[in-house]
């Protein structure tokens, strides 16, 4: 009888261990769809937050020696001396850009 009474519960069971095992697998599915789907979304915030920091860096640092270049008289010694410093300053990042270390790809080709 226990074993007439164990296969009536099996029967009775088994739609529901079914349904609930195609439902974990579904969702299973379903998440490791939306894991993939967010990581090009964060991939795609962190690269405009580090461009805007760049950009606004690189901006905030050129207006403001604008301005205080702009603040410069004309034709002074001041004046000079700035255009002389910045020039140098060109000239000795060029050589640096020149004299410096093949990187490993150049290195191995």
């Amino acid at each position: 009888m226990t074993t007439r009474r164990n296969e009536q519960l099996a029967v009775a069971v088994e739609p529901t261990a079914v349904t609930a095992t195609e439902a974990l697998r579904e969702g299973a599915a379903a998440g490791a769809e939306a894991a993939a789907n967010t990581w090009p979304a964060v991939s795609e915030a962190v690269s405009r937050t580090v461009y805007r920091t760049c950009y606004y860096t690189a901006y905030g640092a050129t207006f403001a020696a604008l301005s205080v270049a702009s603040l410069m008289p004309k034709d002074s010694i001041v004046e000079k001396g700035f255009h002389d410093g910045a020039e140098a300053a060109r000239e000795t990042f060029q050589e640096r850009e020149v004299a410096a270390p093949p990187t490993a790809e150049q290195a191995s080709a």
